[in-house]
């Protein structure tokens, strides 16, 4: 599990939660409302707002007015840090997600498919 992260508030613009998510080289950040997760933006969920954006002309060059709430899956589907792994791993599969934020009710961390691919390892 990721123990600290990357997280961005709701009205972060586009172009820093881009320039975040490069410099990090994480496929995935937590939008935060305070200490509340309000959502999850995904490379896949960028993809989209650029797809849907483009022929609105909203990103055009560097500037957009488009934030993380525009952008965020809503209401991301969450583990507790004592959840079974293996209902964690299901989670993911059934919704077809790469990673989950982890919470009791505060951010943790965040398990991704990685984290349960080692797990996976260490136990052959």
């Amino acid at each position: 599990m990721h123990f600290s992260p990357l997280t961005v508030e709701e009205l972060e613009p586009l172009d820093k939660i881009v320039k975040q998510m490069i410099g990090m080289s994480t496929k995935r950040i937590i939008v935060m409302a305070g200490d509340s997760i309000r959502g999850i933006i995904t490379v896949h969920d960028l993809s989209l707002a650029l797809f849907r954006h483009t022929a609105k002309s909203d990103i055009v060059g560097h500037k957009s007015n488009l934030c993380a709430e525009d952008i965020m899956t809503p209401d991301p589907k969450t583990a507790a840090p004592k959840d079974d792994v293996a209902e964690a791993a299901k989670t993911m599969l059934d919704m077809n997600i790469g990673g989950i934020p982890v919470a009791s009710p505060n951010l943790e961390g965040l398990l991704d498919r990685n984290d349960l691919l080692k797990g996976f390892e260490v136990a052959l």
